[in-house]
């Protein structure tokens, strides 16, 4: 909303890994010193400043003597960006504590749906801002007065973006690269997503997914393990499906299932967010799976 505030038009993929939030610190009236409530296990006796700034992230991190044009360590970063998550870098003042928190991908589809809301609303929404236990967990929240004064008739806020995913076309002998929509949004206080097969599937389709572990990345000096999400009409055994080629023919026909229909396979966390696949990584683990039917790795 910092951001938002500074540029209606801001490109939120771009500025987060250039820009960073500044945020006040001020003492509530009457409470003790921040480190007698610390030692009690007691909420900081700090609130957050209605002052909202944002500053050149390169700058900030110069300035605090820093090699490298931010505040994570490296390694981190190399990792955040891998997974092609989000970072929002913040400033608590006075203190100067820095800390990066990653936020989902799907996060940035609703700044999006915000960032229209705020284009054309003539009530915008007002920012509250609520600072927990610990400085590092800051969570935003957005409401118009009209949300406020009717909580109770929640409205859910949907969008779509695209995916690659790898596609194991049923009538095709090697797996390809596709784009899917997804549609996704935020409803009662959850973040959600869902693929659009509709131009690959039966139209009586029940879509299915399996949930297995994903290729192990290297990462420096150790192997980091990922998931991957596979989604495919679940009537097949039952609906007269042809046999799926491609798959027969990566396994050379030693298959765990008589594996029919078209499949499609993505990269996911634990939260189910989904993003692209990279075919090189992931095939041998779905190979395997497809031969052994297992869902974790031995």
């Amino acid at each position: 909303m910092a951001l938002l505030k500074e540029d209606i038009e801001v490109d939120f993929q771009r500025d987060l890994e250039k820009k960073a939030v500044v945020l006040t610190l001020e003492p509530r009236c009457g409470d003790e010193e921040m480190d007698n409530a610390v030692a009690k296990g007691c909420t900081p006796p700090y609130k957050i400043s209605t002052e909202v700034s944002v500053v050149s992230l390169e700058l900030e991190a110069r300035k605090r003597g820093l090699d490298h044009p931010f505040f994570e360590d490296p390694f981190d970063r190399h990792w955040r960006l891998a997974r092609q998550q989000l970072g929002v870098s913040v400033i608590l003042e006075p203190t100067g504590r820095t800390t990066t928190k990653r936020v989902p991908r799907v996060q940035l589809g609703i700044w999006q749906m915000v960032q229209e809301k705020e284009k054309t609303t003539t009530n915008p929404p007002a920012v509250y801002w609520q600072i927990m236990t610990t400085n590092s967990k800051i969570r935003l929240e957005t409401k118009t007065k009209e949300e406020k004064k009717a909580d109770k008739h929640y409205e859910s806020q949907t969008s779509t973006t695209f995916i690659e995913g790898i596609f194991f076309a049923e009538d095709e002998s090697s797996p390809r690269m596709v784009k899917v929509k997804f549609d996704m949004g935020y409803d009662k206080g959850k973040y959600w997503q869902k693929p659009d097969l509709s131009p690959y599937l039966p139209s009586d389709a029940i879509v299915g997914c399996l949930r297995i572990d994903g290729a192990l990345v290297p990462q420096g000096d150790i192997l980091v393990g990922g998931m991957i999400a596979i989604f495919f009409n679940e009537r097949f055994p039952q609906d007269g499906s042809k046999r799926n080629n491609c798959i027969s023919h990566l396994t050379n026909g030693r298959t765990a299932r008589p594996w029919a229909g078209s499949f499609f396979a993505f990269r996911r966390t634990h939260l189910d967010t989904y993003y692209e696949a990279v075919m090189e990584q992931d095939v041998p683990v779905l190979i395997d799976f497809f031969t052994s039917g297992r869902m974790q790795r031995q």
